[in-house]
């Protein structure tokens, strides 16, 4: 028989967690035991510790200053998307399978760079209906290349995810988001452009992967920033300008 008494007694001395991630722990910690250094500290250095080798080229998160509107110099935080995928790639596993598998099967070059794109979406953590102050902003990056794979979220990185009220005091609001992440993918000071090249290296094994910008995707509120889809065959008009684009 079950010792529900105990399991209760359990999940109400330790903080909040899902049901699935609580028996997950367990579960784990049931078959490899529990690590030596689990303190909120340390598992703050585990993290910058890993953080500190995605570094290949230049640290993996990066700052650069956006305006906001009322002109004022604002530092935004987002990952450098070449020591991203260079420590994704190292790391191994089915990410790295996946992309030596798509490579052969249509290899990147200078001639014939991979499309990237980029998504924008609003993401709201934990409870919707305990307000908008967790709110947030992401913007996430993969290849066309992919194919059906996009449908699967672990086929995407995520270089930024800011909440949704620091994202509309910025200058052009999440577009300025797009504008910092694509100076510094096509023009930054610490990997040669995208187009060029990035040397993958896992183990022994080395891919070199080009890529060029292929196009944005926006979900939801994020057209209204953009392009407002008229109902005259589909023409876009541009939010800032008013100037028809199609």
């Amino acid at each position: 028989m079950p010792d529900f008494a105990k399991l209760q007694s359990f999940k109400q001395r330790v903080p909040f967690c899902s049901q699935s991630a609580l028996e997950a722990i367990l579960d784990l910690a049931a078959k490899e035991g529990i690590p030596d250094s689990h303190k909120r500290k340390q598992q703050r250095e585990s993290t910058e510790q890993v953080i500190g080798r995605c570094s290949a080229y230049g640290p993996l998160l990066v700052t650069a200053t956006a305006m906001t509107l009322t002109n004022q110099p604002v530092d935004i935080l987002f990952a450098n998307i070449f020591s991203y995928l260079f420590g994704a790639y190292a790391a191994g596993g089915a990410f790295a399978e996946y992309l030596d598998k798509v490579h052969r099967q249509c290899p990147s070059s200078f001639m014939k760079p991979w499309k990237c794109i980029l998504y924008s979406d609003e993401i709201h953590p934990g409870n919707q209906l305990a307000g908008t102050a967790r709110k947030s902003w992401g913007i996430y990056f993969s290849f066309s290349e992919f194919g059906s794979m996009l449908s699967n979220t672990e086929a995407w990185f995520t270089p930024l995810v800011k909440r949704s009220e620091q994202v509309s005091q910025l200058a052009a609001n999440i577009g300025r988001c797009f504008k910092l992440i694509l100076e510094h993918m096509f023009d930054n000071q610490y990997a040669a452009h995208s187009h060029v090249g990035v040397l993958l290296k896992r183990g022994s094994a080395t891919l070199k992967l080009h890529w060029t910008l292929g196009f944005f995707i926006q979900n939801g509120s994020a057209q209204k920033f953009t392009f407002s889809n008229k109902q005259d065959g589909g023409s876009r008009v541009c939010m800032a300008c008013k100037t028809r684009l199609s």
